[in-house]
């Protein structure tokens, strides 16, 4: 497996420690999600009549979202992984490698990246809709009035 990932890493980055590569394809892999519910969130925060949030008001909503999402992730993998260990998940298909303990890694791994998306997806726009009060309107502008009696 590592072979494999290093096949493909090596035009990108120049190191052969999985820490490194596993941050640097995960930050390659997902920029474009985070850009995507970021736009949303700054529209949601600060579009329309109401009062506009600040990043501090996001943060807590944004935190309990990564949350879920590492528990979702863990979960999947877990049962990525048992799953395809006890047979139910079919892992013949995998022809990278003949061991069948890579390729209930692979099904781990697969199933908590996955679960992930889906889990980062749908919260994002729980995020995005529910996270914002309906009910706090701006106050209308007051009109300016001159004293010297000219309009």
């Amino acid at each position: 497996m590592r072979r494999i990932f290093h096949c493909f890493s090596s035009s990108i980055f120049r190191t052969e420690s999985p820490t490194l590569l596993g941050i640097g394809w995960g930050i390659v892999a997902t920029w474009w999600v985070g850009t995507f519910f970021g736009v949303l969130l700054i529209l949601a925060a600060r579009a329309g009549n109401r009062v506009p949030l600040r990043a501090s008001e996001l943060l807590p909503s944004i935190a309990r979202l990564l949350a879920v999402m590492t528990v979702v992730a863990l979960l999947s993998g877990i049962t990525g992984y048992v799953l395809a260990r006890q047979g139910i998940l079919d892992t013949d298909w995998l022809t990278f490698t003949d061991s069948p303990a890579k390729r209930y890694r692979f099904m781990a791994n697969w199933w908590a990246h996955t679960a992930s998306y889906a889990a980062a997806f749908v919260g994002g726009i729980v995020v995005w809709t529910a996270g914002r009060p309906q009910n706090a309107v701006s106050p209308p502008r007051a009109a300016i009035h001159c004293s010297s009696g000219q309009p």
